[in-house]
């Protein structure tokens, strides 16, 4: 499988829209998460209640603590209309868990 199997070429598409109106390429979802003002508690949730170090902080660990709350950004941001939607990387977030972290039983 190829990147263009998964991602195919939208160049001529987004070219289109850009010449039709403006495009907003930002959810800031980092952004949404931040004003719900979460304690550490809310990012551990049930399944990291017992974890070793802090997690607050760790965005991406609230899809498996929180998914209802992502749910609802996700919801209000589309609501909202967007020309795009995509997902980026969270490169603070990735540094947070060392590749051992995701081996453990702990985390299945």
């Amino acid at each position: 499988m190829t990147d263009t199997d998964l991602r195919p070429d939208a160049t001529d598409e987004l070219t289109q829209a850009l010449r039709e109106r403006v495009l907003v390429m930002d959810g800031a979802m980092g952004t949404m998460i931040q004003r719900q003002g979460l304690s550490e508690d809310d990012f551990r949730g049930e399944r990291f209640a017992d974890w070793d170090s802090d997690l607050q902080g760790n965005n991406d660990l609230l899809v498996l603590t929180q998914p209802e709350l992502i749910t609802d950004l996700h919801r209000q941001y589309l609501e909202a209309a967007p020309s795009s939607s995509r997902p980026t990387p969270s490169t603070r977030s990735a540094s947070r868990w060392p590749t051992t972290a995701w081996r453990t039983s702990r985390v299945r």
